[in-house]
């Protein structure tokens, strides 16, 4: 035994040496020697901690720490929730940190919590140490805790946010370094101010450029990727080709280059899927593949999973893979029922087959397509995009009458927006029920009379209605709907002359006397000039403007990747 102590005064002179120099493979094989001449070395046992750790051998560093403290009395356990935040085991990590309270240990907490998505917590810990600590290390808590900030405004749910209290917040975050800046921008992109996201992305890359100026460009190219690709995501966004072109070429750029960042990688791939849409369908399937990998996974929030999962959906749909379309997208219905665009890939899917006996719908829609959004909407009446989508699908089966019937189960302030209540007219009209279209109209009247009574909407309706009765004959109920209008904009020669119109279809003494509120070229104008009278056609059609139809696969928005 003596011997055995002799040796251990050498070893630790190597093993302080090793440690120095960061040499850990080293710091390793001394500690494993000095433990196995002396098992009861604290310093010794210490070092190879801090060697696997360094080495990244956290689930042996967790195995060697089991006896830590039955040995020495004390346990390690910043060293053990470290390991398991590593290891991605979040809740025993976060159990490891409870009532230690030191700066380290707050910190790492903070990241747990981060990890779990639970980023209020995060962010009030973030807040108390940026708030309490004065050292060098300063920067990085508030590029942290901007972090913090940007990943609840990206990934928080919607409906626990407080409006003035997230824009309170992201006015108070610090903008000195380009980490900083860019965590900001990713806050503005989650409160949906994008025109100042963009400005603070665009000074977050001076920024960065200029901090790395003496750097490589492999460098440069890691620490840019990030601001970059938020920049392509705000240019998809703009709907405009040519921007959504140089989109899809920044991602590219960002998939192909080999970086570090995985996530980053793996966010690219899925907003590359959502930019190929239906084409380039081979593309599609290898970034989605490799978005939708196992070892990406604990890298990503839910909301990012999630929608790279519903973009896999979208894959199979569009390459015509059905039963892997609805059988992917049925199963993750089951974790998430309220998820609209799951439901609707399903109804786009069903809406492609003809069922056994060849059945359908009508106009090529297979029945079963209908019977299923109508299930859904019965289960949970709140449900907007799926009865847009229902309506569209009853009326590509030739019934409109069944379409605008589900339009009407739309909340009222959507169902009187300009662009469905022009769907509606038109699905009457082509039924030719002008009486189902008053009765619409009144309905949209009655309810900006009520509401909005003000609102130059309600105004719109009133010529709309007005143009509509004069158009089939009924001039009585055009020109009451007309003076209606008219306590509403008192004065509006064009209205007056339109007013004289139609009285004088039906009542020549109140056009005479409603002519004299019109000044000469006006009055002249109404018995010219008849209908034309009234207000410019094409501002009405633009005011009502309705596309073809809507789309029953709504893509998700971009999993946003911190938005990393």
């Amino acid at each position: 035994m003596s011997s055995n102590v002799s040796i251990v005064p050498g070893l630790y002179s190597d093993l302080n040496a090793a440690v120095k120099a960061s040499e850990w493979e080293k710091v390793l094989t001394i500690s494993n020697k000095v433990l196995s001449e002396s098992p009861d070395e604290q310093k010794a046992f210490q070092c190879k901690t801090a060697a696997l750790i360094h080495l990244g051998k956290f689930e042996d560093c967790l195995h060697h720490l089991k006896p830590s403290r039955s040995k020495f009395g004390v346990e390690q356990k910043f060293e053990r929730a470290y390991c398991e935040y590593r290891l991605n085991r979040l809740a025993e990590a976060l159990a490891s940190l409870e009532n230690c309270d030191s700066l380290r240990d707050q910190e790492l907490r903070a990241q747990v919590l981060y990890r779990l998505e639970r980023f209020n917590e995060s962010l009030a810990l973030y807040r108390s140490l940026v708030r309490n600590c004065a050292d060098d290390y300063g920067e990085e808590r508030e590029a942290n805790m901007a972090a913090a900030c940007a990943a609840r405004c990206l990934f928080g749910d919607s409906e626990q946010l407080n409006d003035a209290e997230e824009d309170e917040a992201i006015k108070l975050l610090a903008r000195d370094t380009y980490d900083q800046l860019y965590n900001v921008a990713c806050a503005l992109i989650g409160r949906g101010r994008l025109d100042e996201a963009a400005e603070t992305l665009s000074e977050a890359e001076r920024t960065c450029r200029e901090a790395l100026a003496e750097d490589d460009q492999e460098t440069l190219m890691e620490e840019l990727a990030p601001i970059q690709f938020q920049q392509a995501y705000l240019a998809q966004k703009t709907g405009n080709q040519q921007r959504q072109q140089e989109a899809r070429k920044t991602y590219q750029s960002i998939a192909n280059a080999k970086l570090a960042d995985a996530s980053l990688l793996a966010v690219c791939a899925n907003n590359l899927v959502c930019a190929n849409r239906d084409q380039n369908l081979f593309d599609s399937k290898k970034r989605i593949k490799f978005a939708s990998g196992d070892a990406l996974k604990q890298k990503l929030t839910k909301k990012q999973k999630q929608a790279i999962a519903m973009n896999q959906c979208l894959v199979y749909l569009y390459s015509n893979q059905g039963d892997l379309c609805k059988r992917s997208a049925e199963q993750l219905l089951k974790s998430d029922p309220n998820n609209e665009t799951l439901a609707l890939i399903v109804a786009a899917q069903l809406a492609r087959e003809r069922t056994p006996g060849g059945a359908s719908g009508g106009g090529g829609v297979n029945a079963s397509a209908t019977n299923y959004l109508e299930s859904l909407c019965a289960q949970q009446p709140d449900l907007v995009q799926t009865r847009i989508a229902l309506a569209q699908l009853f009326a590509q089966a030739g019934s409109p009458r069944q379409a605008c019937e589900a339009l009407k189960q739309l909340p009222p302030d959507l169902l009187f927006s300009d662009r469905i209540v022009s769907a509606v007219m038109r699905l009457y009209a082509s039924v030719e029920d002008r009486d189902a279209v008053t009765e619409f109209l009144a309905d949209a009247r009655r309810h900006y009379s009520e509401t909005e009574p003000d609102d130059e909407k309600h105004k719109i309706l009133l010529k709309l209605s007005a143009r509509f009765e004069q158009s089939g004959g009924n001039y009585p109920a055009a020109a009451a709907l007309y003076s209606e209008l008219l306590q509403l904009t008192p004065n509006d020669q064009r209205l007056i002359a339109s007013l004289v119109h139609a009285y004088a279809q039906f009542d020549p003494p109140k056009a005479e006397e409603t002519s004299r509120l019109l000044k000469e070229t006006d009055s002249l104008l109404a018995l010219t000039s008849g209908s034309r009278a009234d207000f410019d056609a094409d501002q009405l059609e633009s005011s009502f403007a309705f596309g073809s139809k809507y789309s029953a696969k709504r893509a998700p928005g971009p999993a946003k990747s911190g938005e990393k």
